[in-house]
């Protein structure tokens, strides 16, 4: 409920579309993309883990990977849109920061993916997808 309520998936949403806090700089704009899709991709991802019976650490390396592809998720589609726009990451960083760090995420999860089994792995297939995607 946390990842869909008012500090998840609505609250993000609210903020993009103009309600409540002002998006005026870089890290307002990430904390709407951590707080839309994020938010719901990371409680998709951490319940999978709960309901298969991995460990805490399992787990919270989960929750951490969902919260990483929903923001790669969210930039790539910045970059698609191409617009220059206060609620978009290219506003602040440019084209190519924004794909530097569509790379750094998707590099920051490997730690994450190494506590967990291999089954999992195919999770990493998607941050690899979306930094490929056209659409």
């Amino acid at each position: 409920s946390r990842a869909a309520g008012s500090s998840g998936m609505v609250g993000g949403q609210a903020m993009d579309m103009g309600f409540g806090k002002e998006l005026n700089n870089e890290d307002a704009v990430l904390l709407v993309h951590k707080g839309k899709t994020a938010a719901l991709i990371a409680a998709a991802a951490e319940g999978a883990g709960i309901v298969a019976g991995l460990t805490p650490q399992q787990v919270q390396a989960l929750h951490n990977i969902g919260s990483r592809l929903g923001v790669c998720f969210q930039i790539k589609d910045d970059i698609l849109d191409n617009e220059d726009t206060p609620n978009s990451v290219l506003h602040y960083w440019g084209k190519e920061k924004a794909e530097v760090c569509l790379l750094q995420l998707r590099q920051n999860t490997k730690s994450d993916f190494e506590v967990l089994p291999q089954s999992c792995q195919k999770l990493y297939d998607f941050f690899t997808y979306n930094q490929e995607r056209s659409i």
